[in-house]
């Protein structure tokens, strides 16, 4: 482990798993309910939404969905934690840091696109949508994915970004006392 800094890998490992708990219930729990005037409520979660669309013949947009929506997110944190555990040279290390750190910007999109689906179903005049407990369970899941990605960064990173190379190196870091120099 770098710097000996075992103890502040496994509470990155730790915010990683419940990270990644949160996110499953956000994908799996209720995320929004449609009520159309005249028929029965539906209510889907993330993966729900998902699925009803490949079985409703949008295969590629279901799949689009599930793929950035649930396997996406956990395949990004698995890769958070073997960036925190497993040895290698700076330069691979910053190579996959600076992947994720690129990937997470995309990650708030899923977050978007639910928001926008609710929006505009509001908009119908026959239609009426409530958001649900996993919209919440899910934002939450990413903005900590982003937030955990931002902290390993800084920690490995000494502080600087790993897409910011060139910039001067600023001296403070994103959670205080998990640099690598403490």
């Amino acid at each position: 482990m770098f710097s000996g800094n075992g103890g502040v890998a496994s509470v990155f490992s730790v915010l990683a798993g419940i990270t990644g708990i949160v996110l499953v219930a956000g994908v799996s729990t209720p995320a929004f309910t449609l009520d159309r005037l005249g028929g029965d409520p539906m209510t889907y979660s993330v993966f729900g939404g998902g699925m009803n669309l490949i079985q409703q013949g949008s295969v590629y947009l279901g799949l689009t969905i599930l793929c950035f929506s649930v396997v996406f997110p956990i395949a990004k944190l698995l890769g958070l934690i073997a960036i925190i555990w497993i040895q290698s040279g700076p330069r691979k290390q910053f190579r996959r840091l600076r992947i994720l750190e690129f990937l997470g910007k995309w990650s708030m999109l899923d977050v978007f696109v639910v928001a926008t689906l609710i929006g505009a179903a509001q908009l119908g005049i026959l239609s009426d949508v409530s958001a649900r407990d996993g919209i919440y369970l899910f934002m939450f899941a990413i903005v900590g994915s982003i937030m955990l990605t931002v902290a390993v960064t800084h920690w490995l990173g000494h502080g600087r970004s790993v897409l910011s190379r060139g910039w001067p190196r600023r001296t403070n870091t994103f959670w205080p006392g998990c640099s690598s120099h403490s």
